[in-house]
């Protein structure tokens, strides 16, 4: 938020205000609004006594949000995804939310890396002419789908092989295949880290982050602190970090309360169950 808007906040929004704009603010500043950050910004809002006066920034906390969001984990479809849900509750249309979505779609466009739900192997490969070997996330797919020759495919047959998995007649063939990708989704972190890193970030930072988050939600009741997406996302770095697999362990959800208890105890304190794991 820049300065001129600052000043306005000050001028023309009452002490009240300008408090829930700052509270809105920190919740939406990582790119993601869960539906407990929701209510809580709704219970807010009404303990606060505020007034609908802060959409006058919303336009610009939505564009805020759009470039700390994509400068952290990237302008991938679950960022785009998490971001328009922050566009609702702003309630901003394609009129008043448009310098936001204008920023996205531009980085979108800039941004080498497409995240495609489907193993990231299809839409990298519709933008530029199938000529040459198979691509090393082509023949990676292939590879884990049971086709061990993946590496000796050009570029377009490969292709044809993937599209053929989405369109398989036996009932029994399609269950069989649908059930190896669902195992791809994170399997491709274990087996080709390296290839697959831009994905694994936005893994931890989204899917897990909230996953974690909601595991805590669960199992924490009256915490004396309130556990932000930011904090979740903090702990689930240092684990990272010490050991990069952690995630895919038995162990994870008992690991991930063991550090919040040591970086955030007070979102831990009081009625606080460590899951049987």
């Amino acid at each position: 938020m820049n300065f001129f808007t600052r000043l306005r906040l000050l001028f023309t929004l009452s002490k009240a205000d300008r408090q829930f704009v700052h509270e809105l603010r920190m919740s939406i500043a990582d790119g993601v609004l869960t539906d407990d950050e929701a209510f809580w910004l709704d219970e807010r809002h009404s303990q606060l006594g505020a007034s609908d006066a802060w959409q006058e920034v919303a336009a610009e906390l939505y564009v805020e949000s759009v470039r700390s969001a994509t400068r952290q984990y990237g302008a991938g479809m679950e960022v785009a995804a998490q971001l328009q849900r922050i566009r609702g509750y702003l309630r901003l249309d394609e009129t008043t939310g448009a310098a936001g979505d204008r920023l996205l779609l531009d980085l979108q466009v800039r941004t080498a890396t497409i995240v495609n739900e489907q193993w990231s192997a299809q839409r990298d490969y519709a933008r530029v002419p199938l000529e040459g070997n198979a691509t090393p996330k082509q023949v990676a797919f292939l590879t884990f789908m049971g086709m061990p020759d993946a590496a000796k495919l050009s570029k377009e047959a490969a292709s044809q092989k993937i599209e053929a998995t989405n369109h398989i007649q036996n009932l029994d063939e399609m269950a069989r295949s649908d059930a190896r990708k669902g195992e791809w989704r994170t399997a491709r972190f274990l087996l080709y880290p390296a290839l697959y890193e831009p994905e694994f970030q936005e893994f931890l930072g989204f899917e897990l982050a909230n996953r974690m988050h909601a595991l805590v939600r669960r199992n924490v009741k009256n915490a004396e602190a309130r556990l932000t997406k930011s904090k979740v996302v903090e702990v689930i770095t240092a684990l990272t970090r010490e050991d990069r697999d952690w995630w895919s362990r038995p162990t994870c959800e008992t690991r991930f309360f063991d550090r919040l208890k040591i970086l955030h105890p007070g979102c831990c304190r009081n009625k606080f169950l460590v899951p049987d794991r």
